[in-house]
């Protein structure tokens, strides 16, 4: 068995707007929480069932229709897939999706406290480091332990959908199918923060990251309405299809060697096609016009900047992934050298100074993902993309 991944990109107007709303808001409150509660309903229209309602924090955001449900389920061949959790993202500066969170229950906290002897009494500071070790190894075999929970967990991880807006534009939506045995560390992280005496449930950022440039250069599932019967229909396509494959590969902190492999040994399987609903026939977007190489650089380094998160001249990084926005001097030495329309091959170059940050904060993978953004908008469809 291996993870599951496709993307939808969603251009229906009210999804679309909704999404631009939550953008937009930045208050935590009622107002918020009403507009995301607006997009998981849009969510469940898509897939033709309904929000859970409520904020419990292990229980998944969407029920999903009987229609979509059995044919998810089919191609997932690991019992019924009855429900999904949404995750927004708010711009480029996250880069960690918390999938859940719970309390230390006393279950968990004696199993912690067994790694460590017969007299350890307290999760010191020091001990807690150590199960926060590695993305939380030892602290994820610590929640085995505890059944109930860990099966809370995988309930709220099972079915992700990830999803984000550029602009005003339509929303891509990376939906990921976790079996039971890829349930693990990768492409999960989990902490316990002694703070907030709760530990958190994460996507992998490197996995999330490699996942989602992975799937951006394949074809996508497009809806333009929110209608389950267009997704199915959709989907239907994709599971009668052979699946292609693709074996991940990302850059860990210190380790420029580091690779993941999904599952361990194995590969994802990526299940990929474009899809049209019968109110997008003779209404299909125009692609744009033929660019210069210096109008191209322009868009991408508006793109690259979007997505680094803003701080001041001096300070500490703001992100472990991403470089940090200060004086601009990245973004513009970020140059197209090559824009090959009829080989679809595009070549990028950025000031060498910068290649120390390759190991931890890629730079590359930052151009590369803007490119694919900027040449999906223009073109909607992507190109080789290669650094020079």
């Amino acid at each position: 068995m291996a993870i599951i991944a496709f993307q939808t990109v969603i251009e229906d107007p009210t999804f679309m707007r909704r999404y631009g709303n939550y953008i937009a808001t930045e208050s935590a409150g009622l107002e918020r929480a009403k507009i995301i509660e607006e997009l998981e309903k849009s969510l469940a229209s898509l897939y033709g069932g309904a929000v859970q309602g409520g904020n419990k924090k292990l229980v998944p955001d969407v029920i999903l229709g009987g229609d979509f449900s059995k044919t998810l389920s089919e191609y997932f061949g690991e019992g019924p897939v009855t429900e999904t959790e949404l995750k927004l993202r708010r711009g480029s500066g996250q880069t960690k999706t918390t999938i859940g969170r719970s309390r230390l229950t006393d279950t968990l906290k004696s199993a912690a406290l067994e790694q460590f002897g017969s007299k350890a009494a307290e999760l010191t500071k020091k001990r807690v480091s150590t199960l926060n070790r590695n993305k939380g190894a030892k602290l994820f075999e610590v929640l085995r332990s505890d059944p109930k929970l860990f099966n809370e967990f995988y309930r709220k991880s099972r079915f992700l959908n990830l999803a984000k807006q550029s602009g005003n534009g339509p929303v891509t939506v990376t939906s990921i199918l976790i079996p039971k045995s890829d349930f693990k560390i990768p492409p999960l992280n989990i902490r316990y923060s002694t703070s907030k005496e709760a530990i958190f449930l994460s996507l992998d950022s490197p996995f999330e990251r490699a996942l989602i440039n992975e799937l951006s250069n394949k074809p996508l599932i497009r809806i333009s309405e929110a209608k389950a019967s267009a997704f199915i229909e959709g989907f239907e396509k994709l599971k009668n299809n052979k699946s292609s494959y693709a074996t991940l590969r990302t850059r860990a902190k210190k380790d420029n060697k580091f690779k993941i492999r999904i599952p361990t040994g194995g590969s994802i399987p990526l299940v990929t096609a474009k899809v049209k609903t019968s109110s997008q026939i003779g209404d299909e977007k125009k692609t744009g016009r033929f660019i210069s190489k210096v109008q191209m650089t322009a868009l991408v380094q508006k793109a690259v900047v979007r997505r680094m998160p803003k701080g001041p001249r001096r300070g500490p990084p703001l992100s472990d992934d991403v470089l940090t926005y200060r004086s601009g001097d990245f973004a513009r030495s970020v140059q197209i050298t090559l824009l090959n329309y009829k080989t679809s091959v595009i070549r990028f170059f950025y000031d060498p100074v910068y290649q120390v940050h390759e190991p931890t904060r890629s730079p590359s993978d930052l151009i590369e993902s803007s490119i694919r953004e900027v040449t999906q908008q223009l073109y909607g469809r992507q190109f080789n993309i290669l650094r020079a």
